[in-house]
């Protein structure tokens, strides 16, 4: 028997699928085709070995790397599964955090969206770049969200706790200033203008 419970659930089922597929599936598909990649990797071997690196970029990527490399094996796919995952996640806490916000259309709609948008897809597939600062702004744009205008209490005590884990990962993963007052700033300004 058709719901709206069910019609419901069906909406974010697809939403979770398609961030699933785009941003996990395949990782280990495609090899390390850039030198940038290479040198993180290789850098993330000399952090797990306990060599000191000289870190020319916030350590936050580098260790989400080296995290991949100890779960499994120094492998594409295990370097770049952290990032995947964060991603992932983050487009995850956008579809609670436009539910909160919107409705279940607009929800589906963000989580789809995000997931799909080119910068999102490379960084989060690769070793290098800002994937980690890129989902830690977005799970504490997303939880902040969630905690000023979610509809019940328990909406906003998770987004408490998701923006609390936002901003806690946007300081390793891009600096104070870089990762704090934009997303600060962006919330700030939106409770301000509503």
């Amino acid at each position: 028997m058709k719901t709206a419970s069910n019609d419901r659930w069906v909406a974010y089922l697809v939403a979770f699928t398609a961030a699933a597929l785009v941003l996990l599936f395949g990782l280990q598909r495609f090899g390390i085709w850039q030198p940038s990649e290479i040198r993180v990797a290789d850098m993330a071997r000399e952090v797990m070995a306990g060599t000191p690196v000289a870190l020319d970029r916030p350590p936050a990527q580098l260790r989400a790397v080296a995290v991949g490399f100890g779960l499994g094996n120094a492998s594409e796919m295990w370097g770049r599964l952290p990032g995947a995952v964060l991603a992932f996640l983050a487009a995850l806490s956008l579809v609670g955090a436009a539910r909160a916000a919107g409705d279940r259309r607009l929800a589906v709609y963000a989580g789809i969206a995000y997931a799909t948008l080119p910068l999102v897809f490379f960084n989060a597939r690769t070793m290098h770049g800002g994937g980690v600062a890129q989902s830690a702004a977005t799970l504490a744009l997303s939880g902040l969200v969630m905690a000023l205008w979610g509809r019940d209490n328990r909406a906003r005590v998770a987004g408490v706790a998701i923006g609390g884990a936002g901003l806690a990962l946007s300081v390793p993963a891009a600096g104070a200033f870089v990762g704090l007052v934009p997303v600060l700033g962006g919330v700030g300004l939106a409770a301000m203008l509503r």
